[in-house]
């Protein structure tokens, strides 16, 4: 692996943006991991060392048809969750990721730093509320809620389903709400609210 020269280093910097990264199509890992499992998917294009140890530039994910479990995240806006959820989904063996418009960049170097190569296991795709309308046909759909009365250990996932977590402060949207066919809350007393990975985290474990 070549060290990395000025010029391209300058040329790395930009991709730390949003719009850069999806104005190219091209996002950056940092370990020597993910270089290697983006290299074996074809999906890098250059690596180089740096000062501060590596990184690669990575083509953006490909999508593929969905399968029979889905985690649908609404509009998570700390980067660190996302990457936490991804680490989560792999652990238990969760391919299919799908964002909601507004979410944190599944790219953003700070997802990436807690996901690192596991982001390469994931399914990536987006859809609004109309996506999950035309999907409520064929899955089941489970959103978490704090008013909902139904506890979680009554649940019994289907073969096919999406679960759904919401935004850090807000929580899953109210229409988004409606629409699914369970809302669960996790029994947990005294505490008003938890993380939205640690209840990832929680749910996993108690339903997958």
């Amino acid at each position: 692996m070549e060290k990395i020269s000025k010029n391209k280093q300058k040329e790395v910097n930009k991709l730390l943006a949003n719009k850069e990264r999806n104005k190219q199509q091209l996002f950056l890992v940092f370990d020597l991991a993910s270089i290697k499992k983006a290299k074996q998917l074809n999906l890098l294009k250059e690596a180089y060392e740096t000062k501060d140890g590596v990184v690669g530039i990575v083509k953006f994910l490909p999508h593929q048809p969905l399968g029979n479990q889905i985690i649908y995240l609404d509009e998570i806006s700390d980067p660190s969750n996302l990457g936490k959820i991804i680490y989560l989904m792999k652990k238990y063996g969760i391919k299919d990721l799908m964002l909601s418009p507004n979410c944190v960049s599944i790219y953003n170097e700070k997802c990436l730093a807690i996901a690192k190569e596991n982001i390469f296991d994931i399914n990536l795709s987006y859809g609004d509320i109309n996506t999950l309308r035309k999907l409520k046909e064929d899955y089941q759909i489970v959103a978490t809620g704090l008013k909902s009365t139904n506890y979680l250990d009554k649940l019994k996932l289907k073969k096919k389903f999406i679960l759904i977590f919401g935004n850090e402060s807000r929580g899953v949207n109210p229409d988004i709400l409606k629409l699914a066919h369970e809302v669960v809350k996790i029994d947990i007393k005294n505490i008003d609210s938890l993380n939205v990975a640690v209840a990832a985290s929680i749910i996993f474990a108690h339903l997958i």
